[in-house]
Order: structure tokens, then sequence, then C-alpha cells
């Protein structure tokens, strides 16, 4: 999933393993789907994205 820098300040108020699913539900007419090979990155965390930017 993919999202605007305008869901920023929201996505920093997620706690553990609540994930993005609560905010994407909430906003789920601002959503579409982008179909890619799955489980090829999860990124959750600036680790994980310096991560797949250094590889």
């Amino acid at each position: 999933m993919l999202f605007s820098s305008s869901y920023i300040q929201e996505l920093l108020t997620l706690k553990g393993q609540e994930g993005a699913r609560k905010l994407i539900l909430h906003y789920l007419d601002d959503t579409d789907s982008i179909p890619f090979e799955q489980g090829r990155w999860d990124i959750d965390t600036p680790e994980d994205y310096k991560k797949l930017i250094n590889s």
C-alpha cells in the first residue's frame, strides 16, 4: 500500500501491530488498487526503508 504524504500525521499515530487497515477503511473512497508481486516489500519503519533503498 502506498500513501500520499497528506496522511503522514495519521500514519504516525498508529501503534504496534495496529497497521494501517483502520486508516484505509476510513478513507476508502481515496484509495485505488495497484497490483504488484505480493510480499516483495514490507516497509514499516525507517530502518526497513533504508534497507530497501540501499539494496
